[in-house]
């Protein structure tokens, strides 16, 4: 009986026929005390099935009966993905109190263990007791113990990583993940892909450029601290310094058919220019405002001579 297994009709043809049912099942309880037999359910047509076990699988299965051998090989299965405790209900097919007995009985013997995955904290899950849950489970190193987002910890992170680009023109994903590595920052090793992940976040906040030297040819990324472009000065946020017709001496010029296109920002600096004129209102310091101004009328975004 190797591989997937075989059932009791299968089993029950390759034995002598005057074999009766009852001795027949007295061997299979014997080989599942020992450990030397396993059961297996068939998704098809939920039909058991016996498979043979090495000798090391048969000492920690030693005395387990038909339930407690079928409910384990439905958790080992699950493999580092784990299988959520009404899924073991509902595939065994056996109540939720007996189910827990069999479950507390498998992690006593250290068959089995239970683990509280980050996409439903509420859930108990069970994989084999040897296997190590997958990142989906524990959200990788980014989740502490006790399934909460360290944020504190990628923090200390971020601010490392960035002090260490500023120090350096260009640094490889490699690089920054040897040097988070050699400080001693992480409790537990930080792959490529995790270092990725964080200067992928801080490229999202405007604090890190990626960059793909041409001279190389590899296609690999550098990352670098992101070079800030320089803010406009206050002479190129006063419309009339920017103005496209800036050359035009006197509203005269315009003659009938010349009229200016002027942003929503030019038409609140000109009514309020034109509004403290005809109010005789005092001009702030530093503003004076041209005779030829005063017979422009705005008109939703276009000035014309009145």
């Amino acid at each position: 009986m190797v591989g997937v297994g075989v059932s009791d009709a299968e089993i029950r043809q390759a034995l002598p026929a005057e074999l009766a049912a009852g001795r027949r099942m007295e061997l299979y309880n014997s080989l599942l005390t020992q450990g030397r037999l396993t059961v297996l359910m068939r998704p098809s047509d939920k039909q058991l099935l016996y498979r043979v076990v090495s000798d090391d699988r048969a000492e920690k299965m030693r005395g387990l009966g038909t339930s407690e051998q079928m409910v384990y090989n439905l958790i080992e299965k699950s493999g580092n993905t784990g299988i959520w405790s009404k899924y073991l209900k509902n595939k065994s097919g056996i109540q939720r109190q007996q189910l827990n007995k069999i479950c507390k009985t498998l992690e006593n013997r250290k068959l089995i263990k239970s683990v509280k995955s980050v996409q439903a904290k509420n859930k108990k899950i069970y994989m084999a007791y040897d296997v190590d849950p997958s990142l989906e489970v524990t959200g990788g190193p980014w989740y502490s113990e006790t399934q909460e987002l360290d944020q504190e910890f990628i923090d200390v992170l971020y601010a490392a990583i960035l002090k260490y680009l500023s120090q350096r023109s260009f640094s490889t994903v490699q690089d920054v993940a040897t040097f988070v590595q050699q400080s001693g920052m992480s409790r537990e090793t930080l792959r490529p892909d995790d270092i990725e992940t964080l200067l992928n976040t801080l490229i999202y906040d405007a604090k890190v450029e990626a960059v793909v030297p041409a001279s190389t040819g590899s296609g690999v990324k550098y990352y670098r601290i992101r070079k800030l472009e320089p803010s406009g000065n206050t002479i190129s946020s006063v419309p009339c310094c920017v103005c496209p017709v800036a050359s035009v001496k006197s509203p005269l010029e315009f003659g009938g058919g010349v009229a200016l296109q002027l942003t929503a920002t030019s038409d609140r600096f000109l009514d309020y220019l034109l509004g403290m004129h005809s109010q005789g209102t005092d001009q702030p310091s530093g503003v004076r405002i041209h005779e030829s101004m005063a017979p422009i009328l705005v008109v939703r975004g276009t000035a014309e001579p009145q």
